[in-house]
């Protein structure tokens, strides 16, 4: 099996009978890409493993349909949305299924945004209606970590659920919006720690162009098809061509982010080199003016023993 802890294993230690070499080619597409996320999750079987393993809705999820994923603003100069997959549960919740791989400062006013268009088209057109609304969903998968407040003092977990409530008796105010945020960094257990079918979700989308074969514990009729699926050999030549021009933006996209980080940690190590200069001046000047200040003090002693 193999050893997975943060990042996986790179055949310099551990089993290396499941682990890709760095140097070698990937068997399996990336997920992080646009084309692998919605080819892996446009299967039915996957989303709904995948939802189940995730929601914990009562009763679970024994069926849904894709909906449009661009969502049209009311009017013209409005703003539309569009989501990487939609879809409605057969009991009519709505689910929104994000991967943003790049951080956003206002990523979570996106996820809010996002979550009106679900809100809004349930109000029925030409009809009374009595604002009963069917639960929205807000999945999001990210390759980043979210801002924490200063005063969360609890251990991290890479999967964070998020509704109204009342912030005295933290009663939750309606069961209607849920944000359900998923961390791929925060996300480090090995192949013999996964315990849960989500556990064994964020392990497919961390490593899986990292892996040669299905694991051992994967082995059930969904895995067994999405590793079959994700076998860059089994796309048709379109999609392969597709998948390739995907992974390209997928890696200029984090080429362009190492670069930016790089050139910020430099900046900010020439701020803090400067300031510690300025420190070390301001030091330097207050034991000068000190030594003078001593210097005619005793100046100033001697001139009046002397007279």
């Amino acid at each position: 099996m193999a050893k997975v802890k943060g990042k996986v294993n790179d055949g310099k230690s551990g089993d290396k009978k499941n682990v890709r070499n760095k140097r070698e080619s990937s068997k399996y597409i990336n997920p992080l890409t646009d084309f692998g996320f919605k080819h892996i999750f446009g299967a039915k079987a996957s989303m709904l493993d995948f939802l189940n393993a995730v929601l914990n809705i009562e009763g679970g999820i024994a069926d849904l349909t894709y909906d449009n994923t661009e969502k049209i603003a009311h009017a013209d100069e409005d703003r539309t949305a569009r989501y990487d997959l939609h879809c409605t549960t057969g009991t009519g919740e709505r689910v929104i299924i994000e991967m943003q791989n790049q951080s956003q400062y206002f990523f979570r006013d996106r996820m809010l945004y996002y979550a009106t268009f679900p809100i809004q088209e349930q109000a029925p057109k030409g009809k009374d209606w009595d604002f009963k609304l069917n639960p929205v969903y807000s999945v999001n998968i990210t390759n980043f970590r979210m801002n924490r407040t200063e005063t969360v003092n609890t251990e991290e977990k890479y999967c964070s659920y998020f509704q109204l409530m009342n912030t005295d008796t933290k009663e939750i105010f309606s069961d209607k919006l849920i944000f359900v945020v998923l961390e791929l960094p925060l996300f480090d257990k090995t192949e013999d720690e996964l315990q849960t079918g989500m556990d064994k979700w964020m392990f497919v989308l961390k490593n899986l162009p990292k892996l040669n074969d299905l694991p051992a514990g994967f082995r059930n009729e969904v895995f067994e098809q999405l590793f079959h699926t994700a076998e860059i050999a089994k796309l048709s030549a379109s999609d392969r061509k597709e998948y390739y021009r995907s992974l390209k933006s997928y890696r200029d996209m984090n080429n362009y982010i190492t670069q930016r980080d790089r050139k910020i940690a430099e900046q900010r190590n020439i701020i803090i080199g400067y300031q510690q200069r300025e420190v070390e001046h301001q030091q330097q000047v207050a034991t000068k003016d000190k030594i003078i200040a001593e210097l005619r003090q005793q100046l100033s002693l001697k001139d009046s023993q002397t007279n």
